[in-house]
Order: structure tokens, then C-alpha cells, then sequence
């Protein structure tokens, strides 16, 4: 009996290089997620810079009339840094966001959903002292 001869067998693949594609496309997400927060961070800079200044040009009406909480020393600081500091919330929510997503098993992407209204919050926040 002619028996046929036996094809080497393939070598098995461990299980942790099958899953690269996933562990790709999670990297790829970081990766994008992170270009995105550095370009938001950049806009916040200048938005922020030049905001604060304009925020704080709001006093100049007031003359002698100190009703206003614009027209105090506290009121100009408070809606030049206000802008920053909800810049710096923004960022560092974004990133805990992200965390927490790509923890759960999300996209990273999710963490700008808490960190741009973290920002617009105290950037509204400040326009409304400038103007009201």
C-alpha cells in the first residue's frame, strides 16, 4: 500500500499575534486621538489668549461706575484666566476621558466629549462676566 506522504503541519499561531489588528486599530485611535487633542490644545492657546484680553477690555466703559463685577480688579483677572483655566481642565479631562473610554473598551475619541465642553463652559462662563 502506497501511503501518501505528510504535509508539515503549519506552525501555530499564538493567540496575542492574532489579535494585532485590533491592538492596531487601537493604537492607530491613540494616535489620531492624540494629533486631534494637540491641534484642539493649540486653537484653546489662541482663542484663550486673545480672549482674555478682549474679556478684559470689557471693563474699559466703566469709568467711576463700580457696580458691575467687570469693573473691579477681581472681575478683569477672573475672565482673563478663566479661558485658561478651563483650557487646562479641557485637556486634562480629555485625556482622563480616553482613559477611561479605551478602559471600557471605546474609542479614545469619547475623551473630547468631556474636555470641549470643559473648556466652552468656563470660556462662556467669562464672556458672560465681560459682557453682563
Amino acid at each position: 500500500m502506497d501511503r501518501e506522504p505528510e504535509l508539515p503541519r503549519a506552525p501555530e499561531v499564538p493567540s496575542a499575534l492574532l489579535d494585532s489588528g485590533a491592538a492596531a486599530r487601537r493604537k492607530g485611535q491613540w494616535t489620531g486621538f492624540g494629533v486631534a487633542l494637540a491641534a484642539l490644545t493649540v486653537l484653546g492657546l489662541a482663542v484663550s489668549f486673545v480672549a482674555g484680553f478682549v474679556f478684559v477690555m470689557a471693563s474699559d466703559g466703566c469709568g467711576a461706575d463700580r457696580s458691575r463685577y467687570i469693573c473691579t480688579p477681581g472681575g478683569q483677572q477672573t475672565v482673563f484666566w478663566l479661558p485658561w483655566g478651563g483650557l487646562l481642565a479641557g485637556f486634562v479631562l480629555s485625556l482622563v476621558g480616553a482613559a477611561v473610554a479605551t478602559r471600557l473598551r471605546r474609542t479614545p475619541w469619547l475623551g473630547l466629549a468631556a474636555g470641549v465642553p470643559a473648556y466652552l463652559l468656563a470660556f462662556g462662563v467669562a464672556y458672560s462676566i465681560a459682557v453682563g
